[in-house]
């Protein structure tokens, strides 16, 4: 019970006198957010965010995270031929509102109508740009890179815990006193 009582009196001289940890993990946190707001400000941040994952970095539908994965293969969006209405209200509604296959969510409570307008633009102009000609039906997708698993965070994890543990276990004492 003394250990448990230490740990929590450390912890809570830390928490009210601050450290430069925490001072220092805020300002990562703020520039952080900062940086989001700025990478949702263009119209390609918004798509990369909301759209790439299953269509793809160019809009071909070939995503790097589920697309392989779906019952129904992405759109491939720089073919589509629609109008910028038709394409925000998509998005706005939902894939299943326009008819199509019920996995692209309805964005309309997450964007804004000026980027949906904005979002829709971009997409369109996907289909405008001169491009690679498309690989072989057959041919197979390239894999994304891995990124690298944080060891050096795990350890830092691990020996926190062990600390933990030895402050918290409890020791048996022994006495000269034979009963």
């Amino acid at each position: 019970m003394k250990a448990i009582a230490a740990v929590m009196s450390f912890i809570a001289v830390v928490v009210s006198t601050g450290s430069p940890q925490a001072a220092r993990g805020e300002e990562l946190i703020n520039r952080r957010e900062q940086a989001r707001q700025a990478f949702l400000a263009t119209p390609q941040g918004l798509y990369q965010h909301y759209c790439a994952h299953c269509h793809g970095e160019d809009g071909k539908g070939g995503g790097r995270l589920w697309a392989s994965d779906l019952s129904a293969r992405p759109a491939d969006l720089t073919s589509l031929g629609k109008d910028k209405q038709y394409l925000a209200a998509a998005m706005r509604d939902g894939s299943a509102a326009q008819g199509k296959s019920d996995l692209c969510p309805p964005w309309g409570r997450t964007l804004s109508p000026a980027n949906l307008e904005r979002l829709a633009q971009y997409i369109l102009s996907l289909g405008n740009q001169t491009s690679q000609p498309a690989s072989a039906p057959g041919a197979s997708v390239v894999e994304p890179a891995h990124q690298p698993f944080p060891w050096f965070l795990l350890a830092v994890v691990l020996a926190e815990m062990g600390l933990l543990g030895r402050l918290l276990r409890r020791r048996k004492e022994v006495s000269d006193v034979v009963p």
